[in-house]
Formats: structure tokens, C-alpha cells, sequence
């Protein structure tokens, strides 16, 4: 199960800056199969180029997100600039900046509109 209000997704700029973030997710994620649409508490208008979608998830048993397995996401960058990372341990809530310590080889699939 997932732990009440501390799961939620999060749009980030390119310089790793809290933009906006969802609402708590516990509800959605622990009974929604298939693809879940997640509005912004503040909608962003985003231009062309990269933005970090974050999901922070709090429980015993994490959402499974889709994501591709395996795949080499980082080649040539540091922890520092991963693309595909984890980070942060004992977050309840978004922070307004991000930092990628770990790299991971699943990359999480997200439409950002």
C-alpha cells in the first residue's frame, strides 16, 4: 500500500526547478490500471526542449509505472545530468529543486501536453 498523501508526479525546468505538481496520487496509483492522466496544480507552458517529470512515490509497495527495461539512457553523462535517475530518500513531499544521484537503466515512460 501506499502511505496518504505522499505520492505524487511533478514537472521540473531543464535547470531542475520545481514547475508544478500534481495533487496526492494514493488513490490513482494504487487502483488505476493502464494510462493515468495527471493534471498540474498550476498547468505549465513548457517550450520546446527537455523538462524532468518526477514521481514520488511513499509506501510499502510501489506503483509499477510503465518503462522500458535495460536500455543505455545515460551513456556519457555524469549522475549529475542523468536523464534517468533516482534520488532523495525521506521526501514527503516535492522539493522545489531536484538533484539525479543514481542512475537507473529503466527509463519511465511520460507524455508531457
Amino acid at each position: 500500500g501506499l502511505t496518504s498523501n505522499q505520492n505524487f508526479a511533478a514537472l521540473y525546468s531543464s535547470g531542475k526547478a520545481l514547475l508544478s505538481a500534481t495533487p496526492d496520487q494514493t488513490a490513482v496509483w494504487g487502483s488505476t490500471t493502464g494510462p493515468i492522466i495527471m493534471a498540474l496544480s498550476t498547468p505549465q507552458a513548457v517550450s520546446a526542449g527537455y523538462v524532468y517529470v518526477v514521481f514520488l512515490a511513499n509506501g510499502t509497495t510501489p506503483p509499477t509505472l510503465m518503462r522500458a527495461a535495460g536500455v543505455i539512457n545515460n551513456v556519457g553523462l555524469s549522475a549529475a545530468t542523468a536523464v534517468y535517475a533516482t534520488a532523495g530518500t525521506g521526501q514527503t513531499s516535492m522539493p522545489g529543486t531536484i538533484t539525479t544521484a543514481l542512475y537507473t537503466a529503466a527509463s519511465i515512460w511520460a507524455g508531457v501536453s
